[in-house]
């Protein structure tokens, strides 16, 4: 939008004006203005800020030190890598590229065996001769896609073998040297460590004081508890059962409060805990020992706020079977402890507001469940919206929806 510029009224044209020193106004005196203050473009008001074009690590006072910080961080990983690549980091790739392989070899193994039809085949057996005629059925489809898988292994090692003939008797070798680094890389892939990085990190995160019980024991004579405080300034120690240890993404330790003192008054003064021992209150987590007198208590402190910690994988992410009489692997508590979720004789009721988790808290039941043989699965979904659709393909009975063609 163009705004038209107004002629102040106290001007007076080019050649009837004087001197600016002799005919200025006034300060008291009202002009009129000749433009409106500036805008953001699509904004009415008057006040809105803009933010820098260019960012502040970039700018004109901080652009060196940004570009030195940057460069030093990338020669230090440069250095750090280098000096371990020809002893360490070829060794070790080796190793990893040789468990890939039998890591493959293995897959490929439990493919082309299909033990799940083998189960399928031993419970109709298990039934005797009512499950005759299943057991059978089992037998005869478990030899077709054995042999099947067979065929399908035979032509892809064909197919392999004429194309790696292919590539060392006609590419050059650039391209023969390519072919081998990926399937190198792949390899090594497959082989590597599950439970830590490939490589070990040039720049590590950020380092935690490792707490004390000289430490613990001031932070408890702190939090408000004067029987607490007063045996701790007597004795100067308490009853450790289990001595300060890392447990997880934290350390842990076990205690018996003074005589008349219960856990449960340690516990609720978790925000004050948290407090004096400087730990986001995420990461202070003091707890009730099950099984034994009120006053044992066990604090688990964690080295960063929960929100911030990496997430625990669920044991059968890629595999696994469960039980339903023992439990149903529900989550994890803040310190790793797994916590398993009865279903055997137990009724379940989820309440909670939209959007809270509902819905993936039901999946996380029924994908446990549908991984025992012996668990069958009858699904009712009210909603009617789908959210469960997908365990119709393991369900005994799935139904979406409270019309008469859901009943």
């Amino acid at each position: 939008m163009v705004t038209p510029i107004r002629r102040p009224l106290s001007v007076a044209p080019d050649d009837e004006r004087e001197d600016e020193s002799v005919s200025a106004p006034a300060e008291d005196e009202t002009a009129v203005p000749s433009s409106p203050p500036l805008r953001a473009p699509g904004s009415e008001r008057e006040d809105v800020r803009r933010a820098a074009i260019i960012p502040d690590a970039i700018g004109p006072g901080q652009w060196r030190r940004t570009l030195a910080d940057t460069a030093g961080e990338a020669a230090y990983r440069a250095a750090f890598h280098g000096f371990r690549a020809p002893w360490l980091y070829a060794p070790g790739s080796f190793v990893y590229a040789m468990r890939g392989a039998g890591r493959l070899g293995g897959r490929w193994a439990a493919w082309v065996a299909a033990p799940h039809l083998k189960l399928l085949e031993s419970a109709a057996v298990a039934k005797g001769s009512a499950g005759h005629a299943h057991a059978m059925d089992a037998h005869r489809e478990g030899k077709r896609t054995r042999k099947l898988r067979w065929q399908v292994t035979g032509a892809c090692a064909a197919c392999a073998g004429a194309a790696g003939l292919a590539v060392a008797g006609l590419a050059p070798w650039e391209v023969q040297y390519a072919a081998a680094a990926a399937a190198y890389a792949a390899l090594v892939h497959q082989g590597r460590p599950l439970n830590g990085p490939l490589v070990p990190r040039a720049i590590l995160p950020p380092a935690y004081q490792v707490p004390t019980l000289p430490y613990l024991m001031d932070s408890l004579s702190r939090i408000g508890i004067k029987k607490l405080t007063d045996h701790i300034k007597e004795h100067g120690t308490l009853e450790w059962v289990i001595d300060l240890h890392p447990d997880g993404d934290g350390w842990t330790v076990e205690f018996d409060a003074p005589r008349g003192v219960k856990a449960r008054e340690i516990v609720i003064r978790r925000s004050e805990l948290s407090s004096a021992l400087r730990r986001p209150i995420s990461a202070v987590w003091p707890t009730e020992v099950p099984g034994e007198h009120e006053g044992r208590v066990r604090l688990w402190i964690g080295r960063r706020d929960f929100g911030k910690m990496k997430p625990q994988k669920h044991p059968f992410l890629k595999a696994g079977t469960a039980d339903v009489f023992a439990g149903i692997p529900f989550g994890f508590l803040p310190w790793g402890e797994k916590v398993p979720a009865p279903l055997f004789e137990t009724n379940w009721l989820i309440v909670a507001a939209m959007g809270a988790g509902k819905t993936a808290a039901i999946r996380t039941l029924l994908s446990g469940a549908s991984l025992d043989q012996l668990c069958d699965l009858w699904i009712h979904e009210h909603s009617g919206k789908g959210d469960l659709k997908p365990f119709a393909q393991v369900a005994h009975r799935y139904a979406s929806g409270v019309d008469d063609e859901a009943r």
